[in-house]
């Protein structure tokens, strides 16, 4: 019977902590390699240290930190800057999905920004 009880608390520990972390998901239609982007985050972590991080590179997610304030973030296709953008959170304890979204339409790679969670946003390229 203790068995069962730890196991129970271990199982509910470890689905609360995994799904207590922000979420990415990159998308890119058939003409583009989606291995070929990379998406950076540089975070204000106090008056003067600023942190970058490779969210995504070579197909590869790292976690998004949770970190608050400004976030800035850089896309790049094949080492060009192609989009840049600031995303405010208000607090450290709240989660995010990130979704982006590459098309390339005629020569120009566009990109769609959705940030759902308690500070939403909607950006993109399209007019730049």
């Amino acid at each position: 019977m203790k068995n069962s009880k730890w196991l129970s608390i271990v199982l509910f520990s470890l689905f609360f902590f995994s799904c207590s972390k922000n979420q990415i998901n990159v998308i890119a239609n058939d003409n583009l390699n989606r291995d070929d982007f990379i998406i950076e985050l540089e975070v204000l972590m106090d008056a003067k240290l600023l942190t970058k991080y490779n969210i995504f590179e070579s197909g590869t997610f790292n976690d998004i930190p949770n970190a608050y304030g400004e976030n800035d973030w850089r896309i790049y296709y094949k080492d060009s800057l192609i989009f840049e953008f600031r995303h405010f959170k208000t607090n450290r304890n709240e989660y995010h999905d990130y979704i982006f979204e590459f098309e390339q339409i005629n020569d120009r790679i566009v990109c769609d920004v959705s940030i759902l969670g308690t500070n939403e946003l909607s950006v993109n390229n399209k007019n730049q």
